[in-house]
């Protein structure tokens, strides 16, 4: 029992310690290196394996070469005189490999980062190409919208100025047919038709009316909206009444209330009840 007392709490620190370090390993692993890379025509850089990024493989094999170099120059510097003409030989030879090496290398380099910069160059080619392409299909669809807007506005205005003259036509219709009319009564007053006092009632009341009734269609007319003809234009704005010339219901309720308080007041002073007219605001002039 005492040797479980001991050993739990160490197994348990172990378990964890283990199952830590596990998890920093695996999270290390997943670690995103940056590297060179192309970018797509959604703005997103794609990643390649690419040889040309700082400290790369093609730096690593060229420091590699570099230090095959230096060895073997070393020992034709120091052990010349101990070795023997193959051996140089086969020495020169290496150092002359090692270098071809790193200028190989290094042209490698060089022309995959001149490829690299093309394929990004036609990358940004088609991206050009595609954002012109849609600039351009949404400029030919705003021209579509705005012509449709503007022939609804010419069939708009057409339809306007069609009611609008033919409210007018009626007009001049009504009022031809008034003239026809008193043309006729006239006609048959001078035949003597009507009498002698029915024309002195009978006139001045059609005139009247006529007058009148074509006048309230002129108005009609003259009331309709500019751009829609069966609507019509009310100068009056509901938020912001004119008060002017007449006294606002709010202030005349305020103002009787006002009075009840004060008749209230002088009467229990008083002993008696006082009546006061309430104020109205006078019209401006």
């Amino acid at each position: 029992m005492k040797n479980e007392k001991f050993y739990k709490p160490l197994l348990y620190t172990l378990g964890v310690t283990v199952t830590i370090v596990i998890v920093l390993y695996y999270n290390d692993n997943r670690k995103h290196i940056n590297k060179e890379g192309l970018t797509d025509m959604g703005g997103n850089t794609i990643y390649l394996e690419t040889p040309i990024e700082p400290n790369g493989y093609i730096d690593q094999m060229v420091d590699d070469s570099k230090d095959v170099e230096a060895s073997a120059q070393n020992l034709l510097t120091t052990h010349s005189s101990t070795l023997s003409s193959t051996e140089q030989t086969n020495l020169s030879n290496i150092v002359t490999n090692q270098q071809n090496i790193q200028t190989g290398l290094t042209t490698i380099k060089t022309d995959y980062n001149t490829v690299l910069t093309s394929l990004q160059n036609e990358v940004n080619s088609l991206v050009t190409i595609r954002t012109d392409a849609l600039e351009e299909k949404k400029d030919q669809y705003n021209t579509l919208v705005n012509e449709r807007q503007n022939k609804r506005r010419i069939v708009k205005n057409n339809k306007y100025y069609e009611n609008r003259y033919s409210a007018l036509s009626s007009i001049l219709f009504r009022l031809t047919l008034i003239i026809l009319l008193f043309t006729g009564l006239i006609w048959l007053n001078n035949r003597g038709y009507l009498g002698e006092s029915i024309p002195s009632i009978l006139f001045p009341v059609l005139l009247a009316v006529s007058l009148f009734y074509i006048l309230k269609l002129y108005v009609d007319v003259q009331s309709r909206n500019a751009t829609d003809y069966d609507k019509y234009d009310f100068y009056f704005n509901p938020n912001d009444p004119k008060s002017e010339g007449f006294s606002v219901l709010r202030d005349i309720s305020g103002e009787f209330n006002r009075i009840k308080k004060f008749n209230k007041d002088y009467d229990n002073k008083n002993g008696k009840y006082s009546k006061i007219a309430p104020y109205v605001t006078p019209p401006s002039k």
